[in-house]
């Protein structure tokens, strides 16, 4: 297990800062530890900018969160996706499923199809301000 975790709580929201791999050895640890987090907190915001790699474990866990921060009625926000991350939201269709706004540059969005969920919430693919 090689990554960095760490949080911080701002009112009723906890921020993680996630930092490495996200992946079938780490995905147990991780999914507990947010999950922990999800149940103290009424919202859970995940930067995903330093992922350094990410499996289908990694998106399970990620998908668990967002319908058990729903049937909770409590609400899942994961920002700064990097490209690690965006390739597997890209192949597994999860943009919509997710439905984060997403900032990337112009050059960055050419390499992606985006092709499943976007139609529901085009708005959430957005240049990045530079």
């Amino acid at each position: 297990m090689d990554y960095v975790f760490s949080h911080e709580s701002k009112d009723s929201s906890a921020v993680v800062s996630f930092e490495g791999e996200f992946n079938i050895y780490s995905a147990t640890e991780l999914k507990n530890k947010f999950t922990e987090l999800l149940d103290l907190h009424e919202q859970l915001i995940i930067n995903l900018n330093n992922v350094t790699s990410i499996d289908t474990a990694g998106i399970q866990v990620l998908i668990f969160l967002k319908k058990e921060s729903e049937s909770h009625k409590k609400k899942l926000i994961l920002q700064s996706h990097n490209l690690v991350v965006l390739r597997f939201f890209d192949l597994y269709g999860l943009v919509g499923f997710f439905a984060d706004k997403i900032a990337i540059s112009k050059e960055t969005k050419e390499k992606f199809k985006f092709s499943y969920g976007t139609k529901l919430h085009p708005d959430r693919i957005v240049n990045e301000k530079k």
